[in-house]
């Protein structure tokens, strides 16, 4: 009898030291969701992010030109290209901080809550469901 109450107690006591340990794994997984539903991307992010890529690869562009990696002829039809692209996005910027989509301040906080449950696959823009881990178009990480 003192063999079974040793082991009951033993084995109550890892329970609890597993318990202890695993705690702070538990937490972290709570902490995370809670980040990822906090920054989830808004139309607006995705504009922005859009905007520093097309820069980003005019500046590359740019480079490439001044190496002579590109003939003048390639670099001025991408030149155009990528300008056309930052064009639109600015525009987009433009009319989603103007409120151009929501005329009504009602309508305005529908449109900002709808944005918020938006979300766009960083690497190459596609729209992500929500819930979803995988972009459906490249299938990089979310």
């Amino acid at each position: 009898m003192g063999d079974f109450l040793a082991l009951v107690i033993m084995a109550a006591a890892l329970g609890a030291i597993g318990l202890y340990v695993s705690a702070p794994l538990l937490k972290e997984r709570r902490v995370e969701k809670m980040l990822a539903d906090y920054y989830e991307e808004t139309a607006l992010h995705h504009l922005l992010s859009r905007k520093d890529s097309i820069y980003t690869a005019i500046k590359d562009l740019e480079f490439d030109h001044k190496t002579g990696k590109l003939s003048d002829e390639d670099y001025a039809e991408l030149r155009e290209k990528f300008e056309q692209q930052a064009a639109a996005v600015l525009k987009e910027i433009d009319d989603l901080q103007s409120g151009k989509r929501a005329a009504s301040s009602k309508k305005r906080k529908t449109a900002v809550k709808a944005e918020t449950k938006v979300r766009f696959c960083s690497a190459c823009g596609q729209k992500v469901e929500p819930g979803a881990k995988f972009c459906p178009a490249c299938g990089e990480r979310v």
